[in-house]
């Protein structure tokens, strides 16, 4: 029998069904990071007077992301992170539709701008103070640093440093870009038929003919 009490009692239980599967669906990149970027403050008096970062808000909007989970205290990161600075920068990544976000894991505020000035990092990174409030974020860190994971616009994930527990290093996720931006030029070099676009990433992985490579659950 219907009764306002029950029509009440079904709309909350469907409200929560929905948050509950809005929770674990990817998340739209942009409008997750948006006010959430900052960059470091180059002049120190200046970083000492109004604050150690700025905000940041992206010119464009992109296709990719790179997430970088890194911090100054560790000796791969210092290894690998002058790498991933050489990469954007011989890529032109951002010209290319890719961003990339550092979520730092440095114990300070002072000492991630510090990290991200002494290593020439060219990209923003997430505010320090939303570092471990984002589940998202979270969601996507693994077990160790250095650890990079590759996103489409949509926070689906494409490539990932780690499979499960098993550690397979960020040098995998800049091969499988490589092989994304190689495959881009070719279709812009070579006349063809127009294909649509890969909307998953197995059929993206496909269209690339790369072998499955092992993404985060």
């Amino acid at each position: 029998m219907y009764t306002p009490l029950r029509f009440l009692a079904f709309s909350i239980f469907l409200l929560s069904a929905l948050g509950s599967y809005a929770g674990d669906a990817p998340m739209k990149m942009e409008s997750l990071l948006q006010g959430r970027l900052v960059r470091p403050v180059v002049d120190q008096r200046a970083a000492e007077a109004t604050g150690l970062f700025s905000s940041y808000t992206a010119d464009r909007v992109y296709d990719y992301y790179l997430v970088y989970f890194s911090a100054h205290w560790c000796p791969p990161c210092k290894v690998f992170t002058p790498k991933l600075v050489q990469y954007y920068n011989n890529k032109q990544l951002n010209d290319k539709g890719i961003q990339v976000i550092l979520v730092s894991q440095d114990y300070t505020e002072r000492d991630m701008r510090q990290y991200m000035l002494g290593a020439g990092m060219p990209w923003p990174a997430l505010a320090f103070e939303w570092k471990d409030k984002l589940d998202f974020i979270n969601k996507l860190a693994g077990p160790g640093i250095p650890d990079l994971i590759f996103l489409d616009a949509a926070g689906t994930i494409l490539a990932d440093s780690f499979d499960g527990a098993k550690y397979l290093g960020p040098d995998r996720v800049l091969d499988y870009v490589s092989r994304l931006l190689l495959s881009n030029e070719r279709s812009k070099s070579i006349a063809a038929p127009v294909v649509p676009a890969p909307k998953t990433s197995d059929e993206l992985r496909t269209a690339l003919g790369l072998e499955a490579l092992p993404v985060a659950q």
